[in-house]
């Protein structure tokens, strides 16, 4: 009876904290629709005003740092299927420039069951 009493309680606190986690990766993905619809309609350059809008957020801090949070942010979205960086402020610019090279994916695509 004891047992039973201990292993439903572990269950519940296993449950509770799936569910905690599932809402947190939900809410972790600022913009992921505005984003990921814009990607949709190929309305690439119009994206720019999201990604400053992000950069504007971060603390200041290396090159090298701010890249990697750029990369993560971009791959949370369902749009995006995977970020490379490229180099880090090798485009020869006042400041210099980084190069990203992002591959999309299509994640509103209705699903398709195979036979």
């Amino acid at each position: 009876m004891r047992l039973n009493i201990v292993l439903l309680i572990g269950l519940m606190i296993i449950i509770c904290m799936l569910l905690l986690t599932c809402n947190k990766e939900k809410t972790s993905c600022p913009d992921e629709n505005a984003f990921c619809s814009l990607v949709e309609t190929q309305n690439f350059d119009t994206t720019g005003p999201l990604i400053d809008k992000f950069l504007s957020k971060l603390e200041r801090n290396e090159n090298a740092v701010i890249l990697d949070q750029l990369r993560e942010w971009l791959e949370c979205k369902c749009c995006v299927k995977n970020v490379v960086v490229i180099c880090n402020s090798c485009v020869k610019t006042n400041p210099a420039q980084s190069e990203l090279s992002i591959d999309f994916i299509n994640c509103y695509a209705p699903k398709v069951a195979l036979k």
